[in-house]
């Protein structure tokens, strides 16, 4: 199995107005290791390249190097096969559907973000078996605490944002929304990450979903992510409805990963600074 993937984490924020998600780089940076040393282990018949899966975090999470590195990816897909293809994003959003990156600026969203009709046009040119947008973002637009979303436009809003991401999740792809235009996608020191991205690296443990053949579908994967946010929110005593947009036809599956060098690395790092704080 080869995997294509970019993973984005923004940890940080060049405008200062803009409030910092603590674990976004976390998410980004656990998940990129789980697929970089799963294309490592799973080597059958090529060459897995380390540019086969790219992960983005802090500074390097600008507007012009995401957008690079997503038009790589996809230039990459149509030369060579890949059997997945995996996008992450844990960061500041807008109800329009805009994703906010390092250098987003506060009150000029539209023209400093990544437009969602952007992502829209490198996604669609994405050749892979199957493929996967996972978007753990607040499209609430509260990245400066100033709500964008109100009682009276509300639900106009919601259903405009489900529709353009309905649009990402039609083919071969599944598309994982965090949250609802009119609802904050939480994150929390509990479990260190993005409720969506909790949810999909628990369903990657290598014993959670792992069926008696040793497979993990992938669709019940993304399911168990969806899941996972509805219980962890329930938990925190908050509202966040995630949504799953299932494109992909079929029961398509995927090795269970073990655990790897990079892996093992990030979380032995987290559990010595867990016993130092």
């Amino acid at each position: 199995m080869r995997t294509l993937g970019v993973f984005v984490g923004v940890d940080e924020q060049k405008d200062e107005a803009i409030q910092i998600l603590p674990f976004a780089g976390r998410d980004a940076t656990l998940l990129h290791a789980i697929f970089a040393d799963a294309n490592e282990q799973l080597r059958t018949g090529h060459e897995s390249d380390l540019e086969d899966t790219v992960c983005l975090i802090g500074k390097t999470a600008t507007r012009l190097s995401v957008k690079e590195a997503l038009m790589n990816a996809a230039a990459r897909s149509r030369a060579a096969r890949y059997d997945l293809a995996f996008i992450q994003f844990s960061c500041h959003g807008t109800p329009e559907g805009g994703l906010l990156l390092y250098d987003a600026l506060d009150g000029r969203e539209p023209e400093t973000g990544l437009a969602f009709e952007a992502l829209l046009e490198i996604v669609n040119t994405i050749s892979a078996t199957q493929v996967v947008v996972a978007l753990d973002t607040c499209f609430s637009g509260l990245a400066a605490g100033r709500p964008k979303v109100t009682p009276q436009n509300a639900e106009a809003l919601a259903h405009t944002l489900a529709g353009k991401v309905r649009l990402l999740g039609s083919g071969n792809r599944a598309v994982l929304m965090a949250g609802q235009a009119n609802e904050r996608a939480w994150e929390t020191s509990h479990i260190g990450h993005g409720l969506l991205s909790y949810g999909l690296i628990k369903g990657l443990d290598g014993t959670t979903l792992s069926s008696a053949s040793g497979d993990v579908s992938i669709s019940r994967w993304v399911q168990h992510a969806v899941t996972a946010v509805l219980e962890e929110a329930r938990k925190l005593g908050v509202k966040q409805t995630p949504e799953l947009f299932m494109g992909m036809t079929g029961d398509p599956t995927m090795p269970a990963f073990h655990v790897g060098k990079r892996r093992r690395e990030i979380l032995e790092a987290l559990a010595f600074h867990q016993i130092t704080e």
